[in-house]
């Protein structure tokens, strides 16, 4: 995935929100554009993690809230680029784009 980083003025939050790539604004055009979205965070948090050999950190790309409640974390990922890895314990599959997963649990 090529490096073009930018901003767009998103409708929903009524601020720019970043993006690092094409794929990355793309995705983040239709969060902008879906009227479930009301809320857009660009990478948002890191997840660290112990592997035994090494410790490894990753960000995700976008945190969208629904006007239902529910927080998606969505991570822009192209097809070609591997396999999608597998959901982690608190982590559970939503059917939309590759790579989005909504989180489980309690809303607050």
């Amino acid at each position: 995935m090529r490096h073009y980083p930018g901003w767009w003025w998103s409708a929903t939050t009524g601020d720019l929100v970043g993006h690092e790539s094409l794929s990355e604004r793309d995705r983040l055009m239709l969060a902008d554009f879906d009227r479930d979205v009301v809320a857009i965070a660009s990478q948002p948090f890191g997840i660290t993690g112990d592997t035994g050999d090494s410790s490894r950190r990753h960000v995700p790309d976008y945190l969208l809230r629904l006007a239902a409640g529910a927080v998606v974390v969505v991570d822009v990922k192209l097809r070609r680029a591997g396999p999608e890895p597998l959901p982690g314990p608190a982590l559970l599959p939503r059917r939309g784009p590759p790579g989005q997963v909504a989180l489980a649990g309690r809303r607050r």
